[in-house]
């Protein structure tokens, strides 16, 4: 499989990686234990640039584990652990799709031009789990705390909603479920992520903190977010994406994303690039300060936009010509919902609320208690021929 790590470190197991195999403390007494039936188990260790294929080698400092004999691959990180170096690399290269279980109650942390912590599927489930963290600090483009590539109809597990994620993520994207960059493969598998609390940070300019990525196929996105994580990513970076290709893309998120004095690009973003899947963005609770956009919903199809907000959340868009909340539909129904109270969605040298359109409807409705204003107006329409309706029952500012 191509993986980013395989297009980067390929040439790389040269002599200085086996002499820091050599070299390293307590290299006899390696702590990842690797058998031949799939099952990996690791505790502290410092890893190299080395790969062990199908458990030829236990215990080891290897970083890349990898099999092709057909195994369901069960990999623990045990509570406490650390793992540094190069971090882990697990790969399923069996010839028929095969799942991977991957259970993270360590920390796995690289300084390297790594994943922190890398999961390569060959179409078969991705299960993730566990409440561990991990990081890359490497300023390298490409490189995530997490990544979890999978391709094909092959679909990524990220705990339950009854028992969610809850770790601290960093690295040019913090968490990352797709594709390896490059590749020629597609994500046609459903993407299901939950989270609770923790951290995601985005480290490297243009990337995002915590992001579902089906942009090469027609994989359904689903990102549920709740105990308001802490989110971190530079101004010219997103906070949480969901983006597909022809498939659905849903964010559910209390989360705080950014702060008054570091603003992340966009706050949460849901799309699909065409077709008639639906695009849904819920923002209940936290606060959003964003350059761009604090919540942008698009579709490049037929499917419909939804945005609600409530839990009195406050979106703040700091920029000139930011916007609070940004749609974009072609053909599908657009709705904006702000509900309950104490909401507030401000841009101050911006606009409150930009709703665009070709032919679909747009339907705005806020309650009141909540309120919606911008610099240069609260609302901004561009439509063809959709038809625009505002049920106002907030309060409503332009400068």
């Amino acid at each position: 499989m191509f993986t980013a790590n395989a297009k980067l470190r390929s040439g790389l197991l040269s002599g200085a990686a086996l002499i820091g195999l050599l070299a390293m403390p307590g290299a006899a007494n390696a702590s990842c234990t690797i058998m031949p039936t799939g099952a990996i188990d690791c505790g502290t260790t410092t890893t190299v640039d080395v790969e062990d294929d199908n458990g030829a080698v236990s215990p080891t400092t290897d970083s890349h584990l990898t099999f092709n004999t057909g195994v369901v691959v069960n990999a623990v990180i045990d509570p406490g652990a650390t793992i540094d170096g190069w971090g882990l690399w697990v790969s399923q290269d069996a010839a028929a799709p095969t799942a991977i279980n991957i259970i993270n109650n360590g920390d796995v942390t690289t300084n390297q031009p790594s994943q922190a912590l890398e999961v390569d599927g060959n179409g078969g489930l991705i299960t993730y789990s566990g409440n561990g963290s991990a990081s890359s600090t490497t300023t390298t483009p490409l490189f995530a705390g997490v990544s979890l590539f999978n391709r094909d109809n092959g679909g990524v597990n990220v705990g339950t909603a009854l028992n969610p994620v809850t770790g601290n993520f960093s690295g040019g994207d913090g968490f990352y479920v797709g594709i390896a960059a490059g590749s020629p493969d597609i994500f046609n598998g459903a993407q299901n992520l939950y989270f609770s609390g923790g951290s995601f940070t985005n480290i490297i300019a243009g990337d995002t903190a915590l992001f579902g990525d089906a942009r090469s196929g027609a994989g359904d996105v689903f990102i549920q977010v709740t105990g308001n994580s802490i989110i971190t990513a530079l101004p010219t970076s997103t906070g949480i994406s969901a983006h597909s290709g022809s498939g659905s893309a849903t964010v559910i998120s209390d989360a705080d994303i950014g702060t008054s004095g570091a603003n992340v690009g966009t706050g949460v973003r849901a799309s699909t690039n065409a077709g008639s899947a639906d695009v849904s963005l819920t923002e209940d609770g936290g606060a959003i300060f964003a350059d761009q956009s604090g919540l942008l919903a698009t579709s490049g199809g037929s499917g419909t936009v939804t945005v609600a907000v409530s839990g009195a959340t406050q979106i703040i868009a700091n920029t000139a010509a930011a916007n609070g909340i940004f749609t974009i539909a072609v053909d599908g129904t657009t709705t904006v919902g702000i509900t309950g109270t104490g909401t507030n969605v401000a841009a101050p040298t911006g606009w409150g609320i930009t709703l665009n359109s070709t032919t679909g409807p747009m339907n705005t409705s806020i309650a009141a208690g909540n309120t919606v204003s911008g610099g240069l107006s609260a609302f901004q329409v561009a439509t063809t021929s959709g038809l625009m309706t505002l049920d106002n029952a907030g309060t409503i500012n332009t400068a």
